[in-house]
Formats: C-alpha cells, structure tokens, sequence
C-alpha cells in the first residue's frame, strides 16, 4: 500500500525533485507537487475537482488519485480532461457517490469514469472488495456509468509501491459492444439496445455479466494512444503472471 511514509520514495522513483518538503515535477509544461508540510497534493489549475477531499493526505487512496493522476498526464492527457471528485445526483442509491476520476474527451463528453482503491496487503483488500462487488452488482463504477452513459470505459484501479518500483493495477472494462461477437448470436441483449430503451444500471449490468461473461482487460489504460484505450497490440511486454481470480474469458 502506498502511505504517507514511503510516498517521498515513491515521488523519487518517478523522478520528482525536491526542495525543502515539496516535491515536484513538470510533465508536458504541467506542474504536479506534494507538499509535506502541509499535506497537500498539487495539481495543476486547470485540472478540475467538484471537492477537495482527495487533495490532502487524509486517505492513503487518495495517493492512488495523485498516481493515476500522474500517468494519464504522462500518457498525454491534459489537466483540462481530467475531473475529480465529480458529484452524483441523488444518494448511495444507483446513482449516488463522488466519481474518483473523469477523463473527458476533446468535446467535454465523459470517456473514462476511475474508481480508485488501495492495494491489497495484510491489512486491507480494498481492490478486492471493490472487485467482488463489481462482479455481484456492478459496484460504484456502474453507478456512476448510470449517470455519465457516454462514457467507453469503466475502471477499477489501485496502485502500490513495492521493492522500489511503483506498480499499477487495473480492470478495464469496455461500455462499447462488440458488434462482431453480436453477430453470432441474435438473441444476445447489447449496450446499445439498453442505452436505446433507456435501462437502468442493473440492464447495463446484465449485458456485462450475461453478453460478455464480464469481460475486461488489464493492460493498455497508459501504454495506449490518449482517447485510444486497449487499442495497442498485445505483446510480450505486457504479460504478467496472474492468478486464477484474475483470468477472465475474452470476447472483445
């Protein structure tokens, strides 16, 4: 998990500098900076947040905020398509809670919605939970998606720093249907048949769960062309040893 207490190694493992306790780097002529004295994380101004509650140091996932932050700046997006902390409208309900991270495109239309845990360890397995509730239910990211329905991708995202390296973790999964696969089988319910009777979140649920046999991938959110997500070709690079939880059927 990454915490208060190995965040400066981190910060220096991504090539930050240092003057005095603030931290700081320039990625594209955008700043980020950490300031320990007064546990703040900086991001530039025209990245956008409805609330301040992930720009402090009050959360250790609210490091994973300033991570994720910090790759999709270094993958090429810019600030202006960032928003964090976007608000829901209504309670805890299908469409309650404050997304995380929104990736908006060129146009302003929502494209990526993240949802942020921290890693699993000893202590904590909130990447787990999180996962398990998506594969029961749809989870938070489907909540969310059930307001910002334009949207292309849903991700569950943690990151750590272990051996001196920092290491990012994700489920990717795609809104978009594959019309393709659709061909083989005309009794299989589709994204855009939903979006079309204008269902609710446990419909787009269901195409996930029951077209796609909840697919998803966990590579390409960074190696891949801005607004291009998953579109770079699988190479060896990207493999890792992953455990049977993690092992998933393909279909798109």
């Amino acid at each position: 998990m990454i915490t208060r207490s190995n965040f400066p190694e981190l910060l220096s493992s991504l090539d930050f500098s240092q003057t005095n306790k603030i931290y700081y780097k320039t990625i594209n002529s955008y700043e980020l900076k950490v300031d320990f004295a007064n546990e703040k994380l900086i991001y530039p101004e025209s990245l956008k947040a409805q609330r301040d509650t992930t720009k402090n140091f009050s959360a250790p996932e609210n490091f994973v905020v300033f991570e994720c932050v910090y790759n999709l700046l270094q993958s090429g997006y810019k600030p202006e398509h960032i928003i964090l902390e976007q608000g829901m409208p209504g309670g805890h309900g299908d469409t309650g809670g404050f997304c995380d991270i929104i990736v908006q495109d060129n146009d302003g239309v929502e494209y990526l919605l993240i949802e942020c845990k921290t890693a699993d360890d000893g202590k904590s397995r909130e990447f787990s939970k999180a996962w398990a509730k998506m594969l029961k239910n749809g989870g938070q990211l489907f909540n969310y998606f059930n307001t910002y329905r334009r949207a292309k991708w849903l991700c569950l995202y943690c990151s750590d720093f272990r051996n001196d390296k920092v290491e990012s973790i994700y489920h990717l999964i795609s809104m978009t249907d594959n019309n393709d696969f659709l061909k083989n089988n005309d009794k299989l319910q589709s994204f855009a048949q939903i979006q079309a009777e204008n269902g609710a979140k446990v419909d787009y649920f269901n195409v996930w769960t029951d077209t796609y046999q909840q697919d998803f991938i966990t590579h390409n959110l960074f190696e891949s062309e801005i607004f291009k997500v998953g579109n770079r070709p699988y190479n060896v690079n990207d493999l890792k040893i992953v455990d049977n939880d993690t092992i998933q059927k393909k279909y798109h």
